[in-house]
């Protein structure tokens, strides 16, 4: 799997951080790029301490796709903690054209890097439908074009309690209902205080998830989590997945080595981007770390 969002129905489900801690493991098997795609909140530029002179913006200058992305990434030198991945950053001005630009560069990042995560916000049916959002606008036609083939694909995160399990099961909804196939959906329980004692069983969930998508496991949050977060330490929560891992599990990501891409923000018919020879993926991270850590306020 090449590209793979990172998503829910919800906020404080740990959205950013799963996409950081799927990135430093998907860093391990070839060069992989963080996308900073909630263009309002970013948190990546938050959790980083990224310069305003980091920004998507960058990705509008130069020649030629690997020109252009040298200019825009934050490589993983200049992360802290032993990062194993590059991150582009979001807009640091927000408008209308953002969202092109946005999918555009998922698209020459896709022939370049081996492996790229797009970290995006919360959304519903109302946002799936409106293409003037990162969910509707980027996120959907990519899975619609590669859901299927295994090039594409999303982590979903689902809440097991309230609002967080009621808005996450209606947007798995919604996406299912605009096409995208259950097959490149990864569903990973997020166990938030005070559910810690709910069934999180491979085979209750499996049953649950019907049609839906993939059960890749669940997430289980201790004190320690905050305390790594806080000191910007890559680590991870204890992990309960009847794959071994949530990158593993949803299709296989760290071996697979599709090729889709994008042009503009939905992908090209044929697969390629403009200027990318895809044949050819250029290296941007190394590939050693440990797991990024996770956080409950993303």
């Amino acid at each position: 799997m090449k590209v793979v969002f990172s998503s829910g129905g919800s906020g404080g489900i740990a959205k950013s951080s799963g996409a950081r801690a799927l990135a430093q493991h998907l860093s391990r098997f070839g060069g992989t790029v963080l996308v900073d795609g909630n263009l309002t909140q970013q948190s990546q530029r938050e959790y980083f301490g990224l310069a305003d002179d980091d920004c998507l913006e960058n990705m509008l200058v130069g020649g030629d796709a690997r020109e252009r992305m040298v200019n825009a990434i934050v490589t993983p030198d200049r992360l802290p903690n032993g990062a194993g991945y590059a991150v582009l950053p979001g807009p640091i001005s927000y408008n209308p054209k953002s969202l092109d630009l946005l999918g555009r560069s998922i698209g020459e990042l896709a022939g370049l890097a081996d492996y790229v995560v797009v970290d995006t916000d919360r959304f519903d049916a109302e946002a799936l439908a409106d293409n003037m959002t990162v969910a509707g606008g980027v996120m959907l036609p990519w899975l619609l074009h590669g859901s299927e083939a295994g090039s594409c694909g999303v982590v979903f995160r689902l809440g097991l309690l309230g609002s967080s399990l009621n808005d996450g099961r209606n947007a798995l909804d919604a996406l299912v209902g605009a096409g995208v196939s259950p097959n490149g959906i990864g569903v990973v329980a997020t166990v938030q205080p005070g559910a810690e004692s709910l069934d999180t069983s491979p085979e209750r969930w499996r049953s649950r998830l019907e049609g839906l998508g993939r059960y890749l496991g669940s997430d289980r949050w201790t004190p320690a989590s905050g305390r790594l977060l806080a000191e910007r330490k890559p680590d991870t929560p204890t992990t309960t997945s009847p794959h071994g891992s949530h990158a593993r599990g949803l299709g296989c990501v760290a071996s697979s080595r599709s090729r889709g891409q994008g042009r503009g923000r939905r992908p090209s018919a044929d697969g390629g981007a403009d200027g990318v020879d895809s044949g050819e993926a250029g290296r941007v991270g190394p590939c050693s770390g440990d797991a990024g850590a996770h956080r409950q306020d993303e």
